[in-house]
């Protein structure tokens, strides 16, 4: 069973920044979670949507490295 989940415009706006490709580099792998880390702390993603993030991210770098 899917659930739909609201996205914050900041999640959507980092997705499209960082995840435009599906694979990062270890350089884009870390801008990309400072980004995520910061956008936490100023609350402007829920804790749900950063780990979210994390993992998206991991996913990406995983890719890079195969």
């Amino acid at each position: 069973m899917e659930t739909t989940k609201a996205r914050s415009a900041a999640f959507i706006a980092w997705l499209s920044r960082h995840m435009g490709r599906p694979v990062l580099d270890e350089t884009a792998y870390d801008l990309a979670l400072i980004e995520a880390a910061n956008l936490e702390h100023r609350k402007q993603v829920s804790h749900g949507e950063w780990v979210e993030m994390v993992r998206t991210a991991n996913r990406a770098l995983i890719q890079w490295s195969v």
